[in-house]
């Protein structure tokens, strides 16, 4: 049983980690059941998706929040026979998770995909209190469980930090690299608006303050003084207009496109139509994206931070630089007039997307599972 707080139609790191997973699991015999909240207007295909009532809010309206009033549901979990649950948030449909797993003497884990306590802007509450909470809520969560998930060692950390005492394994999300290898055969640049005779960079993700993504507004704007540079930036979020309104302020409003939410596959094709893949969070648990962005052979620069560290590793697949937009523009200035690097960078990529192919990471943690069970 995958217990999550979010799922499709939703798409982010948490959404492509289940996904993977659960696609990975499968090939290897392990029938999965996913939990999540109704999504309004959304019906899945899947019937071994089960979801509960939801309720939206302004502050996040694309998030719905459970609401575990639902008795003839929670009867059908708790009649069905699962070996195994495994929790992807600490929050409500994790907590409902553990307890199931109580009430049935089985193991149950948890992935701590994301440093919640970056996240406090969001509740409009006094902030010192939010991140004391979120650490509270995360390490209490952690303590009832049989292991944690780390997708990386700097998460593992940031456990321990936080005075969890449980087992904790570091098994990172896998990447399709069939899915990967496809949209290198067709990339897309021209008909997504994008032009065809300029560098163009690349940034995946959620709109979100937590992303740091008026930092790259600033660096196109710097590097534009030098080279005729476009900025790709494919999801949907909060800051959305106030990043436009920026761009506009900046002078590069036409340099900047918003491509908004894509079908992952297309996702891929973009990126492989892309010159460089580059990202300034700081408050990523690993940089899926950035996995992604190196299947496809997409060269990635990055702040320098801890989840973004160990995805480049020792590679030469990416380059990490200083929060400075002076040293950033310098750097992809460099990259962009030297394409032997990025070639050589290029095979790097996909050579280190291969260490974390989601076949490798789907038998990490079915050996997992098997010992836990």
């Amino acid at each position: 049983g995958y217990f999550s707080e979010c799922y499709h139609p939703i798409r982010n790191g948490v959404v492509v980690s289940i996904e993977t997973a659960v696609r990975g699991l499968a090939a290897r015999g392990v029938e999965t059941i996913v939990v999540a909240p109704r999504f309004p207007g959304y019906q899945d295909a899947d019937h071994t998706v089960y979801r509960f009532p939801s309720l939206t809010f302004p502050v996040r309206p694309t998030y719905p929040v459970p609401v575990p009033l639902a008795p003839r549901l929670y009867r059908r979990l708790a009649a069905l026979p699962f070996d195994l649950i495994h929790t992807h948030s600490p929050l409500i449909l994790g907590r409902l998770g553990a307890r199931l797993a109580r009430q049935h003497s089985i193991p149950v884990v948890y992935t701590y995909h994301t440093l919640i306590e970056k996240y406090s802007h969001y509740i409009p509450l006094p902030q010192r209190w939010v991140r004391a909470w979120a650490r509270a809520l995360t390490r209490h969560h952690a303590q009832a469980m049989a292991c944690v998930i780390a997708p990386s060692a700097s998460a593992a950390t940031a456990l321990r930090a936080l005075g969890v005492p449980t087992r904790i394994e570091v098994i990172p999300t896998g990447v399709d690299l069939r899915l990967a290898e496809g949209a290198r055969l067709a990339p897309v640049r021209e008909s997504a608006g994008l032009p065809g005779d300029a560098p163009v960079l690349m940034y995946v993700g959620r709109l979100g303050r937590e992303k740091n993504i008026a930092f790259l507004l600033e660096v196109v704007a710097r590097i534009s003084k030098r080279l005729p540079v476009h900025l790709a930036l494919v999801g949907e979020g909060g800051q959305r207009e106030v990043l436009a309104a920026h761009a506009a302020t900046l002078g590069i409003a036409d340099q900047v496109h918003f491509l908004g939410t894509r079908p992952r596959a297309q996702v891929l094709r973009l990126m492989a139509g892309a010159d460089l893949f580059i990202c300034a969070s700081t408050t990523e648990t690993q940089g899926l994206a950035l996995l992604e962005a190196f299947a496809v052979g997409l060269p990635v620069v990055a702040v320098e931070a801890s989840g973004v560290r160990e995805t480049i590793g020792g590679s030469a697949a990416g380059i990490r630089v200083p929060h400075d937009v002076a040293a950033f523009a310098d750097a992809l200035c460099g990259l962009l007039r030297d394409t032997p690097r990025r070639d050589l960078m290029a095979r790097a990529a996909r050579a280190r997307a291969a260490d974390c192919s989601g076949e490798r990471m789907a038998e990490r943690l079915h050996a997992l599972y098997d010992e836990l069970v």
